[in-house]
């Protein structure tokens, strides 16, 4: 039908559209190529395109050698789906790392701002893969860890934070982020319980102990006691996540999956309550799905602000 109209279309449409609404934007002919790549980041985000079609769309933008030049200045002007394109075309062509990790720095914090860190990190893999983690790029390590938690690249990921390890031990505010991340090294499957933290919020050490002990892991309940009692917020879709763990009680994978989709909401993990993101992911966990399950465990960490 929108390709039948020809009708021109409102350029914030990808924003509002549903899947199939959207798979129909990144299908369409003519001249609007940022609609369609703002289509396609949104399917890439909620994980029904893989990154490929993303990085595929941003290399399709035309820019010029001064555009790419100063890549910087000119994405922050541009703004959107087409700074971003410009600030991955650049990525892509340089060869100095230093230069590589500022302009992919400038990408994954335009791209968290309007929402699109999922699809960024899926788009932009090839391109960390070329990126060595080492001391000097300790600054960059914080988010090269995030973005590669998020894409699902756990080894690739701890070792971006072994750099702010070593670096952490002559530069503090390595080492501050170091211990702001560390917990994602536990729920990637890491053998060290979640450390002694008093300065995190009760109810990101809540999250945390919930996810942990949800995959399985032993956590001491000490830990969580320290940090005093969070904020007392309602469980919402109980009839649900009653229904979830009646599925995951009886192996069934198929509906295990389907139920924590309804379970959690559309907007997952953002807003879900820590129990229940805690009952999703011990669901998945039950019924062999613990690859999605340590997936959901680390998203919802990440959009909890680590």
């Amino acid at each position: 039908m929108l390709r039948k109209t020809g009708a021109d279309l409102p350029p914030d449409l990808a924003e509002t559209a549903g899947p199939l609404l959207l798979h129909g934007i990144a299908g369409l002919p003519g001249d609007d190529h940022a609609l369609r790549t703002d289509a396609t980041e949104r399917l890439v985000e909620i994980g029904a395109l893989p990154g490929e079609r993303l990085a595929g769309a941003y290399a399709a933008f035309d820019f010029t050698v001064d555009e790419l030049g100063n890549a910087l200045a000119e994405a922050e002007r541009l703004g959107g789906v087409r700074g971003r394109a410009l600030l991955y075309r650049a990525a892509n062509r340089e060869s100095l790392n230093a230069t590589r990790a500022e302009t992919l720095r400038a990408a994954f914090l335009s791209a968290e701002a309007d929402g699109r860190s999922g699809a960024m990190s899926r788009a932009a893999l090839p391109i960390m893969a070329e990126l060595a983690p080492t001391p000097d790029l300790a600054w960059f390590a914080p988010l090269a860890a995030r973005t590669l938690y998020r894409a699902g690249q756990f080894e690739r990921a701890g070792a971006w934070l072994s750099v702010l390890r070593i670096d952490g031990q002559s530069h503090p505010e390595s080492q501050e982020a170091y211990a702001e991340l560390r917990p994602l090294l536990r729920l990637a499957g890491g053998a060290e319980p979640l450390a002694a933290d008093t300065t995190r919020a009760a109810e990101q050490r809540l999250l945390l102990f919930v996810l942990s002990r949800a995959l399985g892991q032993e956590e001491d309940v000490a830990w969580l006691e320290a940090a005093g009692p969070a904020s007392a917020e309602p469980l919402a879709r109980v009839p649900q996540l009653l229904a979830l763990g009646d599925a995951a009680a009886a192996g069934q994978s198929g509906a295990t999956v389907l139920l924590t989709v309804a379970a959690l909401g559309p907007a997952a993990p953002q807003g879900d309550h820590p129990l229940a993101l805690g009952y999703a992911v011990s669901a998945l966990n039950a019924v062999g799905l613990g690859g999605d399950a340590r997936a959901l465990a680390i998203e919802a960490a990440l959009a909890a602000g680590l």
